[in-house]
């Protein structure tokens, strides 16, 4: 048997990772982005803001958010 932990908002998000190949400017545009793609995707699930490759033929990004962890969730027995 297995069990699998996850935990957030352990810290207060007010550090910034600093990186040498993009501007600061950039890096705090990118940061935004990136919350108002989580927040989207808190409220009105994963699947209604994905790449445009997950629509292509070979796109598995919508089939794997119905299921556990990338896995089929029901008896592994049957």
């Amino acid at each position: 048997m297995n069990i699998g932990v996850y935990s957030s908002k352990l810290s207060a998000n007010s550090g910034q990772q600093l990186n040498l190949f993009e501007t600061p400017r950039n890096q705090i545009r990118r940061s935004r982005l990136n919350q108002v793609i989580d927040e989207i995707h808190r409220q009105f699930g994963f699947t209604k803001l994905v790449y445009a490759t997950s629509l292509l033929k070979g796109g598995t990004a919508i089939k794997r958010a119905s299921l556990v962890g990338g896995h089929n969730g029901g008896n592994s027995y049957e």
